[in-house]
């Protein structure tokens, strides 16, 4: 697949890292793995001249998640520490995407929705893109901001049932982000959660969505998709690659010649 544009990979976890993948694939990585691995890159870009392109999982505190939180008062500062670590990697094209993902502990609060907003203004003009796990966010009026500030609100491939995302496809931003959980309804009705994430996407299944890639392609500057699928998401990812190539092949003119 040719199109720098469309970006395909795997959420990195403890449990996957050293699988091997290709380079060009798409990584989702967390804060600290990331900046973990940050001396590494450049080493490697100084010996090579190219890297992994990355989505970067913002810290936790900026996600909602309790005690580190900053308050108020610190927080454009503790914000601005943000933007500076990553600025550099955005402007150099590595980190493609920022991901701040809400749990369902977030609700639609009056203090939730105001610390949104300070998060999303102190980090304007970085590729950011929010997703959220309460359904209760995907409103009209969170639609209309996220587009004002060219915030990309995050797609997700799961099981429609409560309790997790919404089937919610709106383009909000220049850039699409989707995360492929899994399609394993039955463990989420029968409370398994452990297995939930554990699906083999099928051919078919990953045939499907192809156009529906190519179609945000047609509409986006830079679109990424990842897999979460536990133990099979290298293989979808891989399969993923090679019916984009198959189908860009398709549509290339026979003979070589104008």
């Amino acid at each position: 697949m040719n199109d720098e544009g469309l970006y395909v990979g795997i959420v990195t976890r403890a449990k996957n890292t050293g699988v091997a993948r290709p380079e060009a694939w798409l990584a989702e990585c967390g804060w600290d793995e990331w900046l973990a691995g940050r001396c590494k890159r450049e080493e490697t870009l100084n010996s090579a001249g190219a890297a992994q392109a990355l989505c970067v999982r913002l810290p936790r505190w900026v996600r909602g998640f309790g005690a580190a939180k900053p308050g108020a008062t610190n927080l454009r500062q503790t914000l601005k520490a943000v933007r500076n670590a990553v600025e550099a990697e955005v402007r150099a094209g590595r980190v493609m995407f920022l991901l701040a993902e809400f749990p369902h502990s977030f609700t639609y609060s009056v203090g939730n929705r105001l610390w949104l907003d300070r998060v999303l203004g102190e980090l304007e003009g970085l590729p950011l893109v929010v997703g959220f796990w309460s359904a209760e966010w995907y409103t009209s009026r969170l639609i209309e901001g996220l587009k004002q500030r060219n915030v990309a609100l995050c797609l997700y491939d799961a099981p429609r049932l409560p309790g997790l995302p919404p089937a919610v496809e709106v383009l909000t931003a220049d850039r699409v982000y989707a995360r492929f959980l899994s399609r394993n309804g039955a463990a989420w009705k029968n409370g398994q959660f452990g297995h939930v994430l554990d699906y083999r996407y099928t051919k078919k299944e990953l045939a499907n969505i192809v156009p529906r890639l190519l179609m945000w392609r047609r509409k986006a500057e830079a679109v990424g998709m990842v897999f979460a699928n536990g133990r099979w998401a290298v293989e979808s990812a891989a399969l993923m690659n090679r019916l984009l190539s198959a189908h860009v092949e398709a549509q290339l003119p026979k003979g070589g010649g104008p």
